[in-house]
């Protein structure tokens, strides 16, 4: 049977696709055809569509999701959007489309961040989620401690140098304005008490030079011998 030759009738769609609110394919499944007949016949006989909005917002209701369900988990268990989405095995967006088509309103960025302090705060004994210790490596090789209420902790982290605490510690005083700590053997992350020295600014500058004369002489010495092993290879 060829689809053209199926015409089905101008109240029937009607009342199915406005009424009722059908998709062409709840349609045509409701009345046993393919969704092609259904479509011709919606152009045949000049049926306005609907919006695509529209369509979207009726995929939606199909998911069962009620405001009223939305209202307690957003509003009054103030749960982030992506924790609603897992629980309820949608998408992130299917979330944000239904609280918008629900007129719930969504939070803002400074919300959302007022919310999840106390949660981080709650996490690995009173610190968030990538809390390692107290301990991390910062892009320059040195330890950094977790220690907030210390005068030289950086920003919001709370982190300081571990060889400063260190020497503080075992000199049994701050470290002085203007001085720092050395490591001996030059190595940043080497922490042990002997090897720390602290000492103002202008004479660790002259300390180091001659560890940077001689770095630069065995990064040299290094180019040649690679060089030599092409050249044999």
């Amino acid at each position: 049977m060829r689809y053209n030759r199926i015409d089905i009738p101008k109240e029937t769609l009607e009342h199915l696709y406005w009424e009722e609110r059908l998709s062409m394919k709840a349609i045509a499944e409701k009345l046993g055809l393919s969704i092609t007949p259904v479509y011709r016949s919606i152009e045949r006989h000049n049926i306005r569509r609907r919006p695509q909005v529209e369509y979207k917002k009726i995929e939606r209701a199909k998911l069962g999701i009620s405001k009223e369900l939305l209202e307690n988990l957003y509003l009054t268990q103030q749960l982030p959007i992506v924790y609603i989405a897992q629980q309820l095995t949608v998408s992130d967006k299917t979330i944000r489309k239904l609280l918008q088509d629900f007129e719930i309103q969504i939070r803002s960025r400074n919300e959302v961040q007022k919310l999840s302090a106390p949660k981080r705060l709650r996490d690995k004994d009173g610190h968030g989620r990538n809390w390692r210790g107290g301990q991390v490596h910062n892009a320059n090789g040195y330890i950094m401690s977790w220690a907030p209420e210390h005068p030289r902790a950086t920003g919001k982290q709370g982190y300081v140098y571990e060889h400063i605490l260190i020497w503080e510690k075992i000199s049994g005083r701050p470290l002085p304005k203007g001085w720092v700590v050395h490591h001996l053997n030059g190595i940043r992350d080497d922490n042990r008490p002997e090897n720390l020295r602290g000492m103002p600014r202008g004479s660790h500058d002259k300390i180091m030079q001659p560890y940077k004369a001689r770095i630069r002489q065995l990064e040299a010495e290094l180019r040649e011998l690679q060089q030599l092993k092409l050249t044999i290879g």
